[in-house]
């Protein structure tokens, strides 16, 4: 999933990578003015090698208020995420979807 720049709410480092002088480990948050502080294409690079997992913003700035986001942890592993993550552990790109269309 890309998210537009305005969009970006912040990131979760998934793997160890150096950005400048600072070394980032999994775990690391990133908020979205780091994020978007990334060069656009080296942030789809961290994006698409899983580096980074990067959410929208929450709320009514990501768009309408609940909206829900499918986003993909590399694997096959799927979260959902609206603002924050709403499932515990990793899961299927079906049962990702299936949350995302459950009605609140």
């Amino acid at each position: 999933m890309i998210i537009a720049d305005h969009d970006i709410g912040g990131a979760r480092v998934r793997r160890v990578f150096t950005r400048g002088s600072r070394h980032l480990r999994g775990g690391d948050m990133l908020s979205g003015d780091e994020v978007r502080a990334i060069p656009v294409a080296n942030r789809r690079a961290l994006i698409d090698a899983g580096y980074i997992e990067v959410w929208p913003k929450s709320g009514e700035a990501a768009g309408s208020a609940g909206e829900r986001h499918i986003v993909h942890r590399g694997k096959g592993q799927f979260d959902v995420i609206a603002g924050v993550k709403l499932n515990a552990e990793p899961m299927s790109k079906e049962d990702a979807e299936e949350l995302a269309t459950r009605p609140n």
